[in-house]
């Protein structure tokens, strides 16, 4: 498998479109292929996406989406950002998507095909978090929600014919071989509290009090503290097999704490605490995984969270440095609105990193 990755900055979507398949035909390297995946800035007007692909690429075998923060190899966009991909050997991509979130098929469509790489990619929908995890699957499903602007609406992904503005596409990898890891960089502090009364992505009681008051101790002297702030601080949900974490979204102050994700009730958690050289070191260690798992990466897909690359603040591009170094290969992917990632069952993530390696089987 060849993977080649271009990208432009034009503000206008045609001038963009059409820079990035200069740069494609330009290549000496590689001049076919068989599917593309394009990184949107959400600033791009999202009715004319489709069309202009479509008609600039003169195909239908690709799909775009939203995002606010791109990676093209060790290159953070805002912009337009696209991936080629060109087989060598059997492999393949077979495209699913739905435009609901309805459960029972997509579960048909994972658990025929078990053995395959399942790249979700989603609209932003409240109702999404809770949805994934229901998903009762063995497959390998990894991905991320689309990033965009939540006052306008705009975080959609895209298929040749149509805007998904309420569901998903699957990008499914046939015939290869990959290797996942997810980064967290976060310590553990302080006391485990009890989760006693949730519902969905809110927390109203813990430990018998009110949720809210968690949030306002961490905010207590603090200068113009905004939820951001908070970002250092997430959740972490234990009692499951893996490390989850939620990230703070909004505080109703005297009713609840928000997340991004949804918290069961009757569920210990903590609090973590992670700076940006903590993250960075994690980085380094799952790559590190990934690579003793896969040797000889032909491409790699990153879903990283936006509040971690807001608390790498100007290291932000680091992670996707070690990433390119460490697997040797080309590096794609997003900041995104929340990860998935799974083993035996599916997650939804906060604050991680989501790291994929492929290559394209030898028979």
């Amino acid at each position: 498998m060849i993977s080649r990755i271009y990208f432009s900055k034009s503000k206008a979507l045609f001038l963009a479109v059409e820079d990035i398949l200069k740069q494609f035909y330009d290549d000496y390297f590689v001049n076919d292929f068989d599917f593309v995946i394009f990184a949107i800035h959400p600033s791009y007007p999202y009715d004319d996406i489709s069309f202009t692909i479509k008609s600039l690429l003169k195909s239908d075998n690709f799909i775009a989406f939203n995002a606010v923060s791109a990676f093209a190899n060790q290159q953070i966009v805002e912009g337009v950002s696209a991936l080629f991909i060109k087989f060598e050997k059997k492999g393949n991509i077979e495209i699913y998507s739905q435009d609901n979130l309805e459960k029972e098929n997509l579960e048909n469509y994972l658990n025929s095909n078990p053995n395959d790489l399942h790249i979700l990619i989603s609209a932003y929908n409240e109702m999404f978090p809770s949805f994934i995890e229901s998903i009762n699957t063995k497959a390998t499903l990894v991905g991320g929600v689309a990033s965009g602007d939540l006052e306008r609406g705009v975080t959609y992904v895209y298929t040749p014919d149509k805007v998904i503005k309420n569901g998903f596409i699957v990008i499914t990898f046939k015939n290869v071989e990959f290797a996942t890891g997810v980064a967290l960089g976060y310590k553990l502090v302080g006391p485990k509290y009890r989760i006693n009364l949730s519902k969905n992505n809110k927390i109203y009681v813990i430990d018998f009090e009110d949720a809210s008051l968690i949030a306002d101790s961490l905010l207590k002297n603090m200068k113009n503290p905004t939820i951001q702030d908070l970002w250092y601080s997430p959740i972490v949900i234990l009692g499951k097999e893996k490390e989850v974490i939620r990230t703070f979204k909004d505080i109703k102050h005297g009713e609840y704490v928000e997340l991004f994700g949804p918290v069961p009730q009757k569920i210990d958690v903590k609090l973590s605490f992670g700076i940006d050289s903590m993250l960075l070191e994690e980085d380094k260690k799952v790559a590190n995984v990934v690579k003793q798992k896969l040797t000889n990466i032909e491409t790699a897909f990153n879903f990283s969270c936006i509040a971690r690359e807001f608390i790498l603040g100007d290291l932000k591009a680091k992670e996707s440095e070690w990433y390119v170094n460490i697997l040797n290969s080309s590096l794609f992917g997003f900041f995104t609105f929340g990860e998935v990632a799974s083993s035996d069952k599916i997650d939804f993530h906060n604050q991680t990193s989501v790291l994929v390696g492929i290559k394209e089987k030898d028979g």
